[in-house]
């Protein structure tokens, strides 16, 4: 269940090509009555810092491989366009 300054994340989605996974996508998904409160800013803000060190580490020490890690926050009204445009990317 939900808990202050926890972060569940609803989805973990993965990209790739011959068996071969090159992209992991951390998803979580908001109401968009939910736009602009406490829990939504502070997943947004999190999710910017972890997508600016997810930049700086090797993901290779943590999946045999480098990959690249994108957290992402997606808003009920727009999922569909945004899920494209990611992993169109």
């Amino acid at each position: 269940g939900w808990k202050d300054q926890n972060v569940y994340p609803d989805f973990v989605a993965a990209k790739g090509t011959n068996n071969t996974v090159n992209k992991i996508f951390v998803l979580e998904t908001k109401g968009d009555q939910l736009i602009g409160n406490i829990d939504t800013l502070y997943k947004q803000q999190l999710f910017e810092l972890c997508n600016k060190y997810a930049k700086e580490i090797d993901a290779g020490e943590f999946f045999g491989q480098e990959k690249e890690i994108k957290f992402e926050l997606v808003n009920q009204s727009t999922w569909k366009n945004r899920l494209n445009s990611l992993f169109n990317l």
